[in-house]
């Protein structure tokens, strides 16, 4: 006799009224494949319909190949075991995002309700009501969904209910841009060594934790390249963001110039420093580097901007110079293409002569 192919069940589940009380009835397959019923309480031991679906999916979890679910399981103790087992590999960055979203966030909303009660629009709900941007609250989505997925894989809930809950991460603001002409406004900058930060920030689309990190040894001066290999934050080194990070970059003849005109007046030029160091053997911060550059940037007009504007200006110049796509992913060092085409914008003077173009088509 052929085996019938188990599948995954959750049961229909009915209120029976009778003259002692009311109780839940659950129909199912049994492990051969026959229909059957059991009562699962009494409408005094389950008030609630969720209840019984609750006590449903602990008597259906053997049927379904699955460990019984453990009742009373917080978020606060998902939290406590996720951050000693899973955050322990992780780069210093996102050990200190998650943290600080978890305690933030997450943690007063929800460390005290079960995991298994946790829903989906009453998650959406709370996130609305956040005081943070689209994009942030997106961000704590994200470290809420793979905080329920490790409680799955622990087997301590059955589904993730963060799946089901929508949040946009679509900007409320414009993000602040550069154009060429400010471009090159602020590499004329009389500060040393902001001005090379600031030109080999446009020339080569680096993220800042990256070209603060570099090493005068990362250049190859015979082969007129730079290999990326390291980031900074916050003084701790490590890894790129990516595995498409680690990267060897041609380097362009006027930054060249400009590095070795650095290097002659740099206080750490051998080898083994840093090329923006400040202190012997340990890395410069980024956002220490701007505050000196900020209000050069600002009496030019370039509020609100930081070193990410720059990498959003090298991946537009690189679609005005018709780099290819491919050619552009790596360069920026981006694992999604995706990711490359979302950095990209026209340039004002390329859709100003886009638009002359059009007008003297028209009206030849």
């Amino acid at each position: 006799m052929k085996q019938r192919k188990r599948r995954f069940q959750r049961g229909s589940l009915t209120e029976r009224h009778g003259a002692r009380g009311s109780w839940w009835d659950l129909r199912f397959y049994d492990a051969v494949g026959r229909r059957a019923i059991v009562v699962l309480g009494s409408r005094r031991e389950l008030p609630t319909k969720a209840d019984a679906h609750r006590r449903a999916a602990e008597f259906l979890a053997p049927l379904n190949g699955e460990r019984a679910v453990e009742a009373g399981i917080t978020v606060a103790k998902v939290i406590a075991r996720f951050v000693a087992e899973e955050l322990g590999n992780a780069k210093q960055s996102t050990v200190s995002s998650y943290r600080a979203l978890l305690r933030k966030w997450i943690a007063p909303r929800w460390g005290d309700v079960r995991v298994e009660e946790v829903k989906p629009l009453a998650v959406e709900a709370w996130l609305a009501s956040l005081p943070l941007e689209p994009k942030s609250r997106a961000n704590v989505r994200g470290v809420f969904h793979v905080l329920c997925e490790c409680a799955r894989r622990w087997e301590w809930l059955t589904e993730n209910p963060i799946d089901l809950v929508r949040q946009s991460a679509k900007r409320s603001r414009r993000l602040a841009r550069i154009s060429p002409a400010q471009f090159r406004q602020l590499a004329r900058c009389p500060l040393e060594p902001q001005r090379t930060q600031v030109i080999a920030s446009g020339l080569l689309g680096l993220r800042c934790g990256e070209l603060f990190a570099l090493r005068w040894s990362d250049i190859d001066w015979t082969a007129a390249t730079v290999t990326v290999c390291r980031a900074v934050w916050k003084g701790h080194l490590d890894v790129p963001k990516t595995e498409a990070g680690v990267r060897v970059l041609p380097l362009p003849a006027l930054l060249a110039a400009e590095f070795q005109r650095w290097r002659a007046m740099a206080p750490f030029n051998g080898d083994g420093d840093f090329i923006f160091g400040c202190r012997p053997g340990l890395p410069p911060w980024p956002s220490a580097a701007w505050k000196r550059i900020r209000p050069v940037a600002d009496s030019i007009g370039m509020r609100g901007i930081g070193w990410h504007a720059f990498r959003h200006l090298f991946r537009s110049a690189l679609d005005t110079v018709g780099a290819a796509e491919k050619a552009q992913q790596e360069l920026m060092g981006h694992a999604d293409p995706a990711t490359t085409r979302a950095y990209g914008h026209g340039l004002e003077q390329e859709k100003q002569g886009a638009i002359n173009a059009v007008a003297e088509l028209l009206f030849a």
